[in-house]
């Protein structure tokens, strides 16, 4: 299998797993208070993307190893063409193109909110809404647009809160509320999250725990929204429901746009909104503490049973024992099974023919590892691939020295040679 294939299925089951520690331990721990719920996902994203790090290796340094003479592998037109290597490839396509389908979405998005924003005119706000936003955001740029259905904010330097038409059809109350949630976004800052979110689903696609979290990410933030709006205007909870109502149906917005409203989070916000649940500063502060212990042992429990690569440190004690090639005293490796490279049709077609070097650290178990192409014969069309994939392949009775198993680098060249 490509290494880098494996790593990603290896990543994947990661995040499966501690996205569902994480949810279990939500449940369990009974989180009330919306800011630390924010605080514990965002979290788990970064202890998400922390995990290839705990993989990292140091490379081994390079030394002129031994030519396993007469363990060359060849390849043959008239064979047939690698399953796995087919596989493969389909796979990184089909990975790279719902990416770039969901990154062009995404952009296309982007461009529908600067039409909106060119679009839209200069919103005339009463002198309570004028004060709200003085107050809250001075630098927000309030427009009305005819052609959106609910309240939305978007941009960074120059921030925009795009207000529909039926925005001033609501009662007064109801309306600061709204304009209240949408200034606090700005306030806030929210938008680049968002932005940044939606692009690690993006990239992520295939991935229902990418989904997950960031759902529950922007969940518990438009909750938090919501509590900082009660806390300012505390007599309007009832006309802020009635608004989250009013626009429950209201058209979808792009993704990159803080809507007012989605409607998959309407009723976890009418639910929290409704409980009233306040956590005190001393069962907050527990909580916090218990869920960083718990999710570190998760996290730290999850990269070890499932290692996307050796740790540094045992990467660098690996590379002090290697031996470098034949010395006195050292047994060299010998080989067990060897499985041939396969030709790939694009090599075929091309009538590639000829040899890639490789050196290879054989381990103590007797498996390949720190594969590395020393003289390459065809990276466009695959044949250097193909000859990694089947090295990994191959087993060793491992070199020993004063009778106990060492590592040993050692230098492989595969043949391929198209038969007539």
């Amino acid at each position: 299998m490509d290494p880098w294939l494996r790593t990603i299925i290896v990543f994947s089951i990661q995040l499966l797993v501690i996205v569902g520690v994480a949810t279990l331990v939500e449940s369990l721990g009974r989180v009330a208070d919306p800011r630390l719920r924010l605080r514990f996902w965002r979290g788990v994203a970064l202890a998400c993307l922390a995990l290839p790090l705990w993989g990292v290796a140091t490379p081994a340094p390079d030394g002129p190893g031994l030519t396993l003479l007469g363990a060359a592998a060849g390849g043959s037109a008239l064979g047939p063409v690698s399953v796995p290597a087919i596989a493969g490839t389909t796979v990184w396509w089909f990975l790279g193109a719902g990416a770039l389908a969901r990154f062009g979405w995404l952009c296309a998005g982007a461009a529908r909110l600067r039409q909106l924003r060119q679009r839209s005119r200069a919103a005339f706000l009463t002198p309570d809404l004028e004060a709200l936003r003085c107050r809250i955001a001075p630098r927000a740029d309030v427009r009305v647009s005819s052609e959106v259905a609910q309240p939305a904010v978007f941009g960074a330097r120059h921030p925009v809160v795009l207000l529909p038409e039926s925005f001033f059809e609501l009662d007064p109350e109801a309306r600061r509320t709204v304009a209240c949630h949408e200034l606090l976004h700005v306030s806030r800052r929210d938008w680049p999250w968002i932005v940044a979110e939606e692009a690690a689903r993006a990239l992520f696609w295939f991935h229902p725990a990418v989904w997950w979290l960031v759902e529950r990410i922007q969940e518990s933030r438009e909750q938090l929204v919501d509590r900082l709006v009660i806390a300012r205007i505390p007599s309007s909870k009832r006309a802020y429901m009635r608004a989250l109502l009013t626009f429950a149906d209201a058209g979808s917005l792009p993704a990159s746009a803080t809507a007012f409203v989605r409607r998959r989070h309407l009723r976890s916000r009418l639910r929290t909104l409704a409980r009233e649940a306040v956590m005190s500063r001393r069962r907050s502060t527990w909580t916090a503490i218990g869920l960083v212990c718990v999710m570190g042992t998760a996290v730290g429990a999850t990269a070890l049973a499932l290692p996307l690569g050796r740790p540094a440190a045992e990467a660098a004690a690996v590379a002090q024992d290697v031996v470098e090639g034949p010395q006195a005293g050292v047994t060299m490796p010998r080989i067990r099974s060897e499985v041939k490279p396969q030709y790939t049709a694009e090599a075929m077609r091309a009538r590639i023919e000829g040899a890639v070097l490789m050196t290879a650290v054989v381990r103590t178990d007797g498996l390949p590892d720190d594969i590395r192409v020393t003289r390459s014969l065809d990276s466009e069309h695959g044949l250097d691939r193909q000859a990694v994939m089947a090295l990994e392949q191959w087993r060793f009775e491992p070199g020993r020295r004063d009778g106990k198993p060492v590592a040993v680098r050692v230098t492989v060249e595969m043949h391929f040679t198209l038969k007539k």
